[in-house]
């Protein structure tokens, strides 16, 4: 029997989109497998230990208003010196120091308190404490970050501003701030 030359070229565009379709599809898969890398890094709990509180030391009542600055490397500062008198022995005045606890070469952030959050008082006057900073003996500079060497200790200090912009009569004034650490 023989093929008209019109059913002989049907033929030729379905056997070569077939050919063309399979080429195409070898490398094509349904689904894929594969195993991936799993781990974790247990670390033991971060802490905090005081190891020196805070104290601004004595001073004189101010004659005008004034912000005495506690630093972080133990040194006080009054911004307006001749309106008051800071006793320049005085063993009291330092500024508070902290270690922390934790895995070896951890990084940490320290939280301080915010401004208009901590006040020192008298009775019923009070002076209010602002402007914290940290200083983390490892990182060796002023911030809010800190890294524990390789036996998991680090050491920060704390300064502060006590703020006399309104002249607080005379007497002793006492309060507290809290602090925190986390892990970064």
């Amino acid at each position: 029997m023989k093929t008209s030359p019109t059913e002989r070229n049907s033929t030729v565009p379905f056997v070569g989109f077939f050919i063309v379709f399979t080429i195409l599809t070898v490398g094509v898969n349904a689904q894929n497998f594969r195993n991936t890398a799993v781990g974790a890094n247990i670390v033991s709990g971060i802490t905090i230990t005081e190891n020196t509180r805070m104290n601004f030391g004595t001073l004189q009542v101010p004659t005008s208003p004034v912000q005495v600055i506690l630093t972080t490397s133990k040194g006080r500062i009054a911004t307006a010196p001749s309106g008051i008198t800071l006793f320049p022995d005085d063993a009291a005045a330092v500024n508070a120091s902290f270690t922390v606890g934790g895995s070896g070469k951890v990084a940490y952030n320290i939280t301080l308190p915010s401004n208009g959050s901590v006040h020192l008082t008298n009775g019923a006057d009070f002076i209010d404490i602002m402007d914290f900073s940290a200083h983390s003996a490892t990182l060796g500079a002023d911030g809010v970050a800190g890294q524990l060497n390789a036996d998991g200790f680090d050491r920060f200090a704390v300064g502060a501003t006590l703020n006399l912009d309104e002249i607080p009569s005379g007497g002793l004034y006492s309060g507290t701030f809290g602090i925190s650490v986390n892990y970064n």
